[in-house]
């Protein structure tokens, strides 16, 4: 599909009413991320003009943490606004990976943060979205601000609407007709905190009204092994009363973040061939480096975040796998696509090896150093087992869409190394701490 100068691909998120697509600039290459609001009888004006301020307050805005607009079209049947790509994916994401983010790290992230929403309140402007799903990571793990469909360019007006998502809304947006912006903003960036170093809400969010409860008296119980510093800052953000909230200025000189000095690296030049030794630091694995893959293979498999296994897998119950005729045609085996840790330019031609390759990394994954097909059995098995329906686009493809959840597992191989493949999941669409829950349910019953 082909809109202006862009070329759009898969779908990689999607809204209440637009979907985003994975682009690319017929000219340059270079990935952007494609909003697409389509022209529809549901869509009312009042969406139409949340829309047009996003557009327009993202042409305000020039922050190195806030997603740059690069380009507004419309056609006869939809509106696509063109965005910066950030191939890091959702903090969201980042955070569940690990756990938890340690302290040195989370500084750092934590202070993009903050100054892109200090940039945003100094231009007069609310976000009142704020949540690691709308902080998206560049490829050299830098922070950049997305979605403003909910913001307000009248940052010094006191609001009336309630919006955002539950677990990041200030108590007085509950429990007063009228809020300010900004305070409410500074709440939710004390969530956030929170998220980053327990890996968890503050909150009983699967309980709404203990939530809320929680919520408007700033109960909620201190994460464990923390700094101080640290503890303190959450708790001066949380706090109840916006009146005695602290602001971005006191956040910015406040002890924790004492000595973190620029925390916008400047990304090193892109080597074309990789290094002998592959350096990853994101995506869900535990250890340093991955030696190359001939090493790989004559070692024992190295637990990650999630699990590692060596069996091919048993076929589904429901359709065993028939015996090899000595007489069959020899198929054409599968092949996958590839995934790739490293920080080189993202493309959809096809690798070294022929596969198409997906660049950029997909966090919740599982290595297996066997048959793709293997891997791709044993998760079928799984999701029997729990009584999951899917359905398969491919043979290592899989589509889960559930009442209030969508997400697509994929078995892929990793960039650059042979024979060592994992299971990428991706939401789509649906609550991502469900999601977080529902995978990690998955992820324990490979294990």
């Amino acid at each position: 599909m082909l809109i202006g100068t862009y070329r759009l691909f898969r779908v990689i998120g999607n809204g209440s009413f637009s979907t985003v697509k994975l682009g690319y600039n017929i000219f340059t290459q270079a990935p952007v991320a494609v909003k697409i609001i389509n022209k529809s009888p549901n869509i009312n004006n009042n969406d139409l003009n949340w829309m047009f301020l996003e557009v327009e307050v993202m042409r305000s805005l020039d922050h190195p943490a806030i997603v740059k607009l690069i380009d507004f079209i419309e056609d006869d049947f939809a509106y696509y606004i063109v965005m910066e790509y950030c191939g890091g994916g959702e903090l969201f994401d980042f955070i569940i990976a690990r756990n938890r983010v340690e302290e040195p790290l989370a500084k750092r992230l934590f202070k993009q943060i903050v100054l892109a929403v200090s940039h945003i309140h100094m231009k007069n402007i609310v976000h009142r979205d704020l949540k690691p799903e709308n902080l998206l990571l560049t490829e050299t793990n830098n922070v950049k601000l997305i979605d403003f469909g909910l913001c307000s360019n009248m940052a010094n007006e006191a609001l009336t609407n309630r919006c955002g998502s539950a677990c990041y809304i200030a108590p007085e947006a509950l429990t007063s007709t009228s809020y300010f912006g900004k305070p409410a903003d500074i709440w939710a960036l004390g969530v956030i905190l929170y998220a980053l170093v327990d890996g968890s809400l503050p909150w009983h969010y699967e309980d709404p009204e203990k939530m809320y409860n929680q919520i408007v008296t700033g109960d909620f119980a201190p994460p464990k092994a923390l700094s101080e510093e640290c503890l303190n800052l959450i708790r001066s953000i949380l706090n109840p009363d916006p009146l005695g909230r602290i602001s971005i200025e006191e956040i910015l000189v406040h002890p924790w973040l004492n000595g973190v000095g620029n925390v916008f690296h400047v990304p090193k030049p892109v080597q074309k061939k990789p290094e002998p030794r592959l350096s990853l630091s994101m995506g869900g694995f535990s250890f340093s480096n991955l030696l190359q893959s001939n090493q790989i293979q004559q070692q024992e498999p190295t637990n990650t975040l999630e699990t590692i296994y060596e069996d091919e897998g048993p076929a589904p119950r429901h359709s065993p796998l028939p015996k090899p005729s000595l007489t069959a045609r020899k198929q054409k085996p599968v092949q996958p696509r590839s995934i790739s840790l490293n920080t080189n330019a993202m493309s959809e031609a096809e690798s070294d090896d022929g596969t198409n390759t997906h660049r950029g990394p997909i966090l919740s994954q599982t290595i297996s150093h066997r048959d793709p097909n293997g891997v791709a059995l044993k998760l079928e098995n799984v999701l029997l087992s729990m009584g999951i329906s899917y359905r398969k686009p491919s043979a290592l493809e899989f589509s889960l869409v559930m009442s209030d959840i969508h997400i697509n597992a994929e078995v892929c191989k990793l960039y650059g190394f042979r024979n060592v493949y994992v299971i990428s999941f991706k939401r789509i669409d649906g609550d991502s701490w469900n999601y977080a829950q529902f995978v990690s349910s998955i992820l324990n019953k490979l294990k």
